[in-house]
């Protein structure tokens, strides 16, 4: 099976996926996977985290070097406001309106008896 372009990290970041959701696991809110980030990482992580959270929350984050240490950055960046990329290659199927049908008078087929819509075809097989 290949993956689809539309949903291939790999070719959008240059890391695969189990690396993003590491790096973003490491630095998410930790009740709300949307919500707000500010954590602390090794500076030599920048570039896989801010792939990371521009993956899976549409948004970028800020870095700043954190105060007394050369080697690790504060990584802050809002709440995800929109779709992110676990639901950007997963479109809705349309939903479309049935007719309503009367009721069947007693001694007919009650149409909706047959949650499926076959109307008993498969029993005259």
């Amino acid at each position: 099976m290949t993956s689809s372009g539309t949903f291939d990290p790999e070719s959008d970041t240059g890391y695969r996926l189990e690396q993003l959701a590491g790096a973003f696991d490491r630095v998410r809110h930790s009740r709300d996977w949307r919500g707000p980030i500010r954590a602390v990482i090794p500076a030599e992580d920048r570039s896989l985290v801010e792939k990371a959270v521009l993956w899976f929350m549409n948004t970028a984050p800020a870095f700043e070097p954190l105060p007394g240490e050369d080697d690790r950055l504060v990584v802050t960046a809002p709440g995800s406001p929109t779709p992110t990329a676990t639901t950007r290659s997963l479109p809705s199927p349309p939903v479309e309106s049935q007719p309503t049908q009367p009721r069947a008078q007693e001694g007919e087929d009650d149409p909706s008896d047959d949650p499926w819509g076959l109307d008993g075809r498969l029993a005259a097989r």
